[in-house]
């Protein structure tokens, strides 16, 4: 059976000391859950980190500092294969107001309202950050993205193959 696969790119956002992360409601879904900053890569993206980027100027009117490739979440679905690369990313200058998502438009899918959430491992394990496989590593590696809070520029990964990511191309 042929899969499509769908390239994701999504930010766990270090802002100050805490993570940033978006609440959904959605009125055809039960209960509040969480997600992180990021989406689709669209064909107009050069890169991934290009993708990440317009990701975080659509959906909260804001710029990273840096970005880091810290993790990929592999999601199959009949036909499909979801990769979101996941980066962990510091947050410089944000305003929700500026937001222009064309997901913002369409009343049936439902709230988007950012959160903050402490840098601890039990904050981040008492959220409903969905997927699960990175709410579990943005719990793991919570020691690793507390150091990184300070860091104005890009830290190198300590992934293999993971190369650190600065505003302007690869640090």
């Amino acid at each position: 059976m042929a899969h499509t696969v769908e390239h994701r790119a999504r930010a766990l956002l270090l802002d100050g000391d805490s993570l940033l992360l978006m609440e959904r409601d959605r009125p055809d879904r039960p209960g509040i859950y969480h997600i992180t900053v990021g989406g689709g890569v669209e064909p107009g993206d050069p890169t991934l980190t290009d993708a990440l980027h317009r990701e975080v100027r659509e959906e909260i009117g804001g710029e990273l500092e840096w970005a880091v490739p810290v993790h990929v979440v592999v999601e199959r679905h009949p036909g499909l294969v979801r990769m979101q690369h996941v980066f962990a990313a510091r947050l410089g200058a944000w305003d929700f107001a500026l937001r222009s998502g064309p997901e913002f438009d369409q009343p049936s899918n439902g709230r988007y309202t950012p959160v903050h959430v402490p840098l601890t491992p039990e904050a981040v394990r008492a959220t409903a950050l969905e997927p699960r496989q990175l709410r579990n590593f943005a719990a793991e590696h919570m020691d690793l993205l507390r150091a990184w809070t300070a860091s104005r520029t890009a830290p190198g990964s300590p992934f293999p193959g993971a190369p650190a990511v600065s505003r302007g191309g690869a640090a």
